[in-house]
């Protein structure tokens, strides 16, 4: 079957970050990128501030789904930066932007504190230790523990001198000049960012859970983002039995069904909403160019394939031509 001019066009615009893009990370090498250590009374969005990357993209490259989770020493992958930023807290204040005054409501926005004994709750957990070692694999959540709001580090105003009795009335004093616009801030490359980074702090990561059902039943293998070996993963994958049937994780029009070169035979579904999803590492695909499915359809099978032992589906999210972390979208 030919295909048409529509879906040439948008078979096109999809594979441009596909195919070379080494930051979407397929195959092509190692991302572009700094790996910064959180100190204490950072917080997740201090850290996208001074990297001048939105904190909804810095949570969803590492796994954090949950900003009460980052801790002192925990090590995150800060995509497109070329520098290590040694004090973040420093260089927000040299461009005009007070941390501490700026900041959300108390329990929204918790500052990094020293790792407690516990272990945290694996979903959130990074995929590096401060050391560089692998984290285990993902388990199911479990509740998060609250953190107090911080009050380490805060600034109390000082309390004004009162004004000594004055025997001859004075010219009320000038008022201070405005103070200068905080200069933008910019990325360890020297250059801003297309999209100005809000100057208040909304403390809330996004997530869309109920757009998507899980595409097969099994446990996360591998995530989103970073991984332990600093190869960069537009997926998760997702470990089955051999012939687990794969669903169409939303309703939609499948664009491509065949097979794809490192990736094996592929899928992918255009959704409503500029959403789209791709499934990879296939052992059958039930479903044809064009083909109209509804959530929950069977779409594929997985397997063996080849000398692997191991059996499993890569599965992707793209949301206007950008890869997204599926588990931002799944519940």
């Amino acid at each position: 079957m030919t295909l048409s001019k529509k879906h040439f066009i948008f078979l096109f615009l999809l594979f441009i970050p596909f195919i070379f893009s080494d930051v979407y990370g397929f195959k092509s090498g190692k991302p572009k990128g700094v790996y910064h250590r959180v100190k204490k009374g950072e917080t997740l969005y201090s850290i996208a501030k001074a990297y001048s990357v939105h904190v909804q993209d810095l949570a969803e490259v590492n796994n954090v789904e949950n900003p009460d989770l980052i801790e002192a020493d925990q090590v995150l992958f800060v995509p497109h930066a070329n520098e290590v930023i040694e004090d973040v807290m420093l260089l927000l204040r040299a461009q005009g932007f007070d941390p501490l005054r700026n900041k959300p409501p108390a329990g929204e926005e918790p500052v990094a504190k020293s790792p407690p004994g516990g272990e945290s709750p694996s979903r959130s957990k990074p995929l590096l230790k401060s050391d560089g070692s692998r984290t285990s694999d993902v388990e199911s959540p479990k509740a998060s523990p609250s953190l107090p709001g911080s009050a380490a580090g805060e600034i109390s105003e000082t309390p004004e001198e009162e004004a000594a009795p004055k025997e001859r009335e004075e010219l009320p004093p000038k008022a201070p000049p405005p103070a200068p616009p905080p200069k933008p801030v910019k990325n360890a490359a020297g250059s801003l960012n297309k999209e100005e980074l809000p100057t208040d702090v909304s403390g809330k990561l996004q997530f869309d859970k109920k757009r998507f059902i899980w595409p097969v039943k099994g446990r996360v293998i591998s995530r989103f983002g970073i991984q332990p070996n600093k190869m960069y993963h537009n997926w998760i994958s997702i470990s089955g039995k051999d012939m687990t049937p794969v669903v169409a994780a939303a309703g939609g029009t499948v664009i491509f069904s065949s097979e794809l070169k490192d990736y094996g035979e592929t899928i992918i579904i255009k959704h409503a909403d500029n959403f789209a999803t791709v499934y990879t590492h296939l052992k059958t695909r039930k479903v044809r160019l064009d083909d109209t499915v509804r959530k929950g359809d069977t779409i594929a099978l997985i397997g063996k394939i080849g000398e692997e032992d191991k059996v499993y589906l890569n599965f992707e999210v793209r949301h206007q031509n950008r890869a997204r972390n599926p588990l931002f979208f799944l519940p």
